[in-house]
């Protein structure tokens, strides 16, 4: 918090000085760095991604971290993100591709046995807030599309799961209501 508040604390009631600190930058505000990040293994929930890497910059509380590159579910993920730490609440912004995802394996991360095949997609978010809450709460985005070759074992036609040769379309997030959009299934059934 002290990172990210530039306001220092109200003074507490028992001082009597009259005087008011000077409000200072947050220490965010005052760091400016760049580098390089690699990891070889990072998960974040139950999400793994293997050999990422990505160029970072701080300045001003603005964070940008540009070709974000990992192995993400057998396929490749590249990427851009900003984080801007000046507003309140912070705003998080992102981009990027994913290409020839095994489904699977996002299947098994999520642990459902929903969907197979694989995909590549492009996606744009922007979420603002500091909890989870109030992140997914005002997240919106979109997420282009293309699966192929896979089945979706829960859908039941003809006592069959759903099988699929191709489908395409745009997925919308806004205020928490998922969207399907301009969509196109083709299945051998």
């Amino acid at each position: 918090n002290e990172w990210l508040n530039p306001n220092p604390p109200e003074r507490p009631w028992y001082r009597f000085s009259s005087s008011t600190p000077a409000r200072s930058p947050s220490f965010l505000a005052e760091v400016k760095a760049s580098g390089t990040l690699a990891a070889d293994r990072v998960v974040i929930r139950n999400m793994p991604a293997e050999h990422a890497s990505a160029k970072v910059e701080l300045e001003r509380a603005q964070v940008r971290v540009s070709d974000l590159r990992a192995d993400v579910f057998g396929g490749k993920h590249r990427g851009d993100w900003r984080v801007d730490f000046m507003v309140k609440p912070p705003v998080y912004l992102g981009t990027g591709t994913l290409d020839s995802a095994v489904l699977g394996q996002f299947a098994d991360a999520m642990h459902q046995n929903w969907v197979t095949g694989t995909a590549s997609a492009k996606y744009q978010i922007e979420m603002a807030g500091l909890s989870a809450e109030e992140i997914l709460d005002s997240a919106k985005g979109d997420l282009h599309f293309t699966m192929r070759d896979g089945s979706f074992p829960r859908v039941l036609v003809s006592s069959s799961p759903l099988h699929v040769r191709r489908f395409t379309g745009t997925l919308t997030l806004r205020k928490g209501d998922l969207v399907l959009q301009q969509a196109t299934l083709e299945s051998p059934t």
